[in-house]
């Protein structure tokens, strides 16, 4: 009929309800051409994604490590078989059961040399302290210990010249979070029982790490390569989980089967557990790098929101708030002070002198309100443009200027803080 002949016209015609444009079907041998462009496009988002990965790997050590099969970096094994090689004592660090990993004492090194006690310095100090002298004890991670800095260029040993009466011990030790520095003043009492004031230092990442018990699952393939006491919450009440791998030769079992081993440690390392599965085409680079991306952007912002602040009420800011309580609290058994000292990153304090923003600001009021000692040192740093924050770094650590205004701060604070007790400072 004419309608339909009409409805054929309008439909090969390309009209409103034309399926082909121009009224042309597809000719067959296009589709060869399309499906080579689609594969030279996948191949080359291939190979794009795994140098991506390895660029991400060389910058930050981080790799695939999915919750069902996590299969340690040659690195890392390499690190083991070196461990159990040097039957657990490296050049500064040492296995510890109960820390996980510690400074060796009686270092005899020029820039990492320690004393019986195993603080930085050679210098030996009596049990008992001089009349007149305050002793000040400091703990924390690489930058309490100084890493890249001179003995004397370390906030401890510039304290102590600015006021003579201070004598102050550096039992900073690389990698540490507030649980094991906890741990390590615990440790070491047998050895230093008279400590005046303990300084308990803590940076913004730290929160993370009372929730991590094996290293590289924090920090991939950076410093240290071991596992260690572990925390959580209870009902409430914070729980010491002890380390996953308690002896020495446990280690062996991480070369023998690293999978299962790992696989085993995961179980009880609560920020393993945030992380992502395994799947079938993680084989493709594609597909791991933007699932790793995603799960480190996620466990990130799950504790520090968009402005770099420490968010309220996470799982490991609340650990940490409860680690900090207990150590606030065994230094007051003894009848000794604790200060809680806050160390900004490079970004913290350029952040901060952009807009006030203080990543901390949350432990800071938790302790106040327990009537706790803090001092921030992003007010040492303060809000002014000199010295720019690269003068303030030496790579990732404080340079000796950085050190010497938070050794100036800390004078002030320890000062007006023991004065209060009575006790006579400068």
């Amino acid at each position: 009929s004419s309608s339909s002949r009409a409805s054929g016209r309008s439909w090969s015609a390309g009209g409103s309800g034309s399926c082909y444009r121009g009224g042309k079907e597809p000719a067959v041998h296009d589709l060869p051409a399309a499906a080579v462009t689609v594969v030279v496009a996948w191949v080359l988002l291939e190979i794009a994604c795994a140098a991506a990965l390895r660029h991400l790997h060389r910058r930050t050590g981080i790799y695939y490590l999915p919750r069902r099969a996590p299969r340690p970096s040659a690195r890392c094994l390499a690190f083991v078989s070196r461990l159990l090689a040097e039957e657990g004592r490296g050049k500064v660090m040492q296995y510890s059961e109960t820390l996980g990993w510690t400074i060796r004492p009686d270092i005899d090194d020029d820039a990492h040399g320690t004393n019986a006690a195993g603080a930085r310095g050679r210098r030996a100090y009596d049990p008992a302290v001089a009349p007149g002298r305050i002793r000040v004890t400091t703990f924390g991670d690489c930058l309490t210990f100084g890493e890249g800095c001179a003995l004397e260029d370390t906030w401890q040993r510039q304290l102590e010249e600015l006021d003579g009466r201070f004598e102050v011990m550096n039992f900073g030790v690389d990698g540490y979070g507030p649980g094991q520095a906890w741990l390590r003043y615990l440790d070491t009492l047998a050895a230093v029982p008279r400590q005046d004031a303990v300084v308990f230092a803590l940076v913004s990442t730290n929160v993370f790490k009372p929730l991590n018990v094996f290293r590289p699952f924090f920090s991939y393939d950076h410093g240290i390569m071991m596992s260690k006491p572990g925390f959580a919450l209870s009902g409430g009440r914070l729980e010491k989980l002890p380390n996953p791998i308690g002896h020495l030769e446990g280690y062996r079992r991480l070369l023998d089967d690293p999978v299962a081993e790992l696989r085993r440690i995961g179980q009880v390392d609560a920020y393993h557990r945030a992380s992502y599965a395994g799947g079938r085409l993680d084989v493709l680079a594609s597909v791991r790098l933007p699932k790793m991306l995603l799960a480190e952007y996620r466990k990130r912002r799950a504790v520090v929101d968009r402005r770099g602040r420490i968010r309220t009420g996470s799982a490991a800011l609340e650990t940490t708030l409860r680690i900090l309580d207990a150590a606030g609290e065994a230094v007051r058994a003894r009848g000794a002070v604790p200060l809680f000292l806050l160390l900004p990153l490079k970004r913290e304090i350029e952040r901060f002198r952009r807009s006030g923003t203080r990543p901390c600001g949350a432990v800071a009021g938790h302790l106040a309100a327990r009537g706790y000692a803090c001092l921030d040192a992003l007010d040492a740093f303060g809000r002014a443009r000199e010295p720019g924050a690269e003068d303030l770094f030496a790579g990732r650590h404080y340079s000796p200027r950085a050190n010497g205004l938070i050794a100036a701060a800390l004078a002030g604070a320890l000062g007006n803080l023991l004065d209060g007790r009575g006790v006579q400072v400068g």
